[in-house]
């Protein structure tokens, strides 16, 4: 049998044991907690967390800024172009947090596939706090299995404490 030239059994079989080595290194790195799809979603999330972010702190210190313009500066409150100076000095940065918390909360009002759960700041009450201090606003943004809270200060300060797997 000189002239023969063929595969060898061996060599298929080599062959054949390679292949399915790759595909189970192939489908191992596709599923699973820490796999290519699984951080393809986690980043997904983030994105959509960190965009949440983003605009709601740029929204509270955009009302808070409009606030104090339109009480100093003539300006226009972002809402209430047509308010009286009197109706202008009633306002505090707590009623422009709370108004900017609005804006953004419900349905689809900061990003797509985004939850947003805030509880409003209110003004400081004589029993619990002293009256020169008022209780900050909450926010809880959520996308997924991901979430960040943070809390926003009655003057507009955003502090964020980072993003967290829901348990």
């Amino acid at each position: 049998m000189k002239g023969n030239k063929g595969i060898t059994l061996i060599a298929l079989v080599i062959t054949i044991i390679v292949l399915l080595i790759l595909a189970g290194v192939s489908i191992a790195m596709l599923s699973g907690d820490n796999s290519i799809l699984g951080n393809a979603a986690k980043s997904a999330d983030y994105n959509k967390i960190g965009e949440a972010k983003d605009q709601i702190s740029l929204k509270v210190s955009e009302y808070v800024t409009s606030l104090l313009e339109a009480k100093y500066n003539g300006g226009k409150y972002i809402g209430k172009e047509d308010a009286t100076a009197a109706e202008l000095s009633a306002l505090t940065a707590t009623d422009a947090v709370n108004d900017a918390l609005t804006s953004v909360s419900g349905d689809d009002k900061v990003v797509k596939g985004v939850k947003v759960t805030v509880t409003e700041a209110k003004e400081a009450d004589d029993t619990t706090t002293p009256p020169t201090e008022a209780k900050p606003a909450t926010i809880k943004v959520e996308s997924g299995k991901y979430y960040d809270e943070a809390d926003i200060s009655t003057s507009g300060n955003v502090s964020w404490k980072g993003i967290k797997e829901a348990e």
